[in-house]
């Protein structure tokens, strides 16, 4: 059953952990970039949370569009002074630099990851910089708890760290989450 999902879903370009490091780099050099070209404001970073080598694929992509089409419903009474989407092998990313309080621009994504049937898949970051550094709003500072494990009721970060599921269990969940 899981082979039917993966030919689906992980049908993209394997690539390396070095790719995945440097594209981690490259994404904080351009939200440092945006940020510092367009404030006041605040910073929406979006991206998929995929585990394993295989970071896209058409499906995937299609669903990265999916989800940019309802954050655009969710920012559409706000002004949205610069956005771009990069379609990378290491994955979608896009930017929204909108003019909305940081606050509440997460709680309008928090909102949508858990509203949305595949929102669980997105890391809707809300990124800021302060003295030279960036960092990410996280759920608990607009009063929601962390965000659970696909596969149990853990908070996913714990299960990540210690790599408590297989890239395969994984990746199956995701899959199923997303065909429905």
């Amino acid at each position: 059953m899981f082979a039917m999902y993966k030919d689906e879903v992980f049908n993209g370009p394997e690539v390396s952990l070095m790719e995945m490091l440097d594209a981690r780099e490259k994404r904080a050099f351009r939200q440092t970039q945006i940020i510092n070209q367009h404030s006041p404001g605040s910073l929406l970073s979006v991206t998929l949370n995929i585990p394993g080598d295989i970071k896209t694929s058409l499906y995937l992509v299609g669903v990265f569009e999916e989800m940019l089409t309802e954050i655009k419903a969710m920012l559409d009474d706000v002004t949205v002074q610069f956005s771009e989407v990069l379609n990378l092998p290491t994955g979608p990313e896009a930017y929204f630099f909108v003019d909305i309080d940081s606050i509440e621009l997460k709680k309008r994504m928090v909102a949508l990851e858990e509203m949305h049937s595949k929102g669980r898949v997105f890391d809707l970051d809300v990124v800021k910089l302060e003295d030279g550094k960036l960092s990410s709003l996280k759920r608990e500072e607009v009063g929601v708890g962390k965000r659970q494990c696909y596969i149990c009721d853990r908070p996913a970060k714990e299960c990540a760290r210690s790599r408590k599921h297989s890239i395969e269990e994984s990746q199956e969940a995701i899959a199923k989450i997303l065909l429905g």
